[in-house]
């Protein structure tokens, strides 16, 4: 009975080891699988430039219009091929047409006779083939459709263009809000210090609490800046995150340092005002050769076209409705011909629509100039800013250390006994106005260098 027993408890024991063993498996896959959800997706500038160009919506609908516009091609292509079609009719005739045969057509025939032919009841099946030998317009016409495919990839490209110059600005605004928390945080870390420190001097009476009070209530200050900024980094990354085609609830983590946009940053300045390379610009240039290739074409209508056709086919010629039965005969026909189609006179209606076409043509060609001139008044807007904007990012760059410098030496004044509080107090503030006009000042030189790139068409 014991040996049973032990038997049994061996069992038992074994039971609950396999099923801790699968436990503990579990736990530590839902672990895994927690972490990898979890896992923050690393994001550099061409990262998100790239990621943008996969994911975003408009670029697979302007993608569409391409797929489209190639199928248009085909389409002309198919037209000058063999045209195969069949046909199958059924006439039935209550009465029969009647024609009259002329007096005298028969010896002894004194007077017109009305007689009737053929039969009530009557199928015919056919299989036509027809073959363009020669049509200017459709030749042309092929060639318009291979340059609107061009034309729709060049709307693509412009799409492209704007986005990356949205994930690029976006890109920027996280990078500047990132900096501007990292610098605000080291000043909270500073102050920190240099609370406790005061607070030691208070404790030995070498201060006052007033003196306390004033730079807790700046500590609390700075906590509540840096939770705005904090919110500021998170929404920046929410609008790159928009702006790539990315899911908002994606943990990503952005990659890069300020500095490393600041590099040759000087090179936008002695830019010159090339357009050629813009989308747009590339797209007006497309739309006027797509109409010349239009009229060239209505010009060709002008030509004549010639078209082979061949028919086979068969009919059966019934008194009563009985063309099931095999038995009664079916008359087969075939015959070949071509067709030449010659245009003679339009009453100038081509003439005209080509003289619109003209028109036309001028409208595009006036749209885009007045654009590039635009453009250029934009690029030197562009240009002075950025002149403007490095100037005041040179010059905040040289303040922030005279701002630390000073900020330093107050503090040690303060703490020597030498100095008041407000003093201190003042070259905090200070510090912290220059801190975020050079922030600034970085935002409006990689905005200013984007705008002109933009403007170049530089991706």
């Amino acid at each position: 009975m014991k040996k049973e027993e032990h038997y049994i408890q061996k069992i038992k024991d074994k039971t609950m080891y396999q099923m801790k063993k699968i436990f503990f498996i579990v736990i530590i896959f839902l672990i895994q699988l927690n972490a990898k959800a979890q896992e923050k997706k690393e994001i550099t500038i061409e990262s998100a430039k790239a990621y943008a160009l996969n994911h975003s919506k408009n670029k697979m609908n302007d993608g569409l219009e391409v797929e489209k516009a190639e199928l248009k091609v085909k389409e002309y292509l198919g037209l000058l091929l063999p045209q195969v079609n069949a046909d199958l009719s059924f006439t039935h005739f209550g009465k029969l047409p009647s024609s009259i045969i002329p007096s005298n057509t028969f010896p002894g025939q004194t007077e017109d006779l009305v007689t009737t032919f053929g039969t009530p009841n009557n199928v015919s099946a056919n299989i036509n083939l027809s073959q363009i030998i020669f049509n200017g317009s459709f030749l042309i016409g092929v060639k318009g459709a291979q340059e609107y495919v061009e034309l729709s990839k060049k709307e693509l490209a412009l799409n492209d263009e704007q986005i990356i110059d949205q994930v690029i600005r976006a890109f920027y605004a996280v990078l500047v809000t990132r900096e501007n928390l990292e610098i605000i945080t080291q000043n909270k870390t500073n102050l920190e210090k240099l609370i406790f420190e005061t607070e030691q001097y208070y404790k030995n009476g070498f201060v006052e609490q007033l003196d306390v009070d004033r730079l807790k209530l700046s500590l609390t200050n700075l906590n509540t800046t840096i939770k705005g900024i904090e919110l500021q980094v998170k929404l920046t990354e929410t609008l790159l995150k928009y702006q790539m085609g990315m899911p908002l609830d994606e943990p990503i983590i952005v990659i890069g340092k300020l500095d490393d946009f600041l590099t040759n940053i000087t090179i936008g300045i002695d830019s010159i005002a090339d357009f050629s390379n813009r989308g747009d610009v590339n797209l007006m240039n497309a739309r006027v050769n797509l109409q010349k290739t239009n009229i060239k074409r209505l010009k060709y209508e002008y030509l004549p076209s010639l078209v082979g056709f061949a028919t086979i086919g068969s009919q059966a010629l019934r008194q009563k409705f009985d063309f099931f039965n095999f038995n009664e005969p079916w008359l087969n026909q075939r015959f070949f011909g071509v067709q030449l189609n010659v245009p003679i006179w339009d009453s100038y209606s081509r003439k005209r629509t080509i003289q619109g076409v003209e028109v036309g043509i001028k409208q595009i060609e006036m749209t885009r100039d007045i654009m590039i001139d635009g453009y250029e008044i934009q690029f030197e807007n562009a240009k002075t800013e950025l002149i403007t904007a490095y100037d005041a990012y040179i010059s905040y760059e040289s303040n922030i250390q005279l701002a630390e410098k000073i900020y330093k030496t107050t503090q040690v004044k303060y703490k020597e006994g030498i100095g008041s509080s407000l003093e201190l107090k003042s070259a905090e503030s200070e510090l912290y106005t220059t801190q975020a006009n050079y922030i600034n000042a970085i935002y409006r030189v990689l905005i200013a260098k984007q705008e002109i790139n933009k403007l170049l068409g530089i991706l």
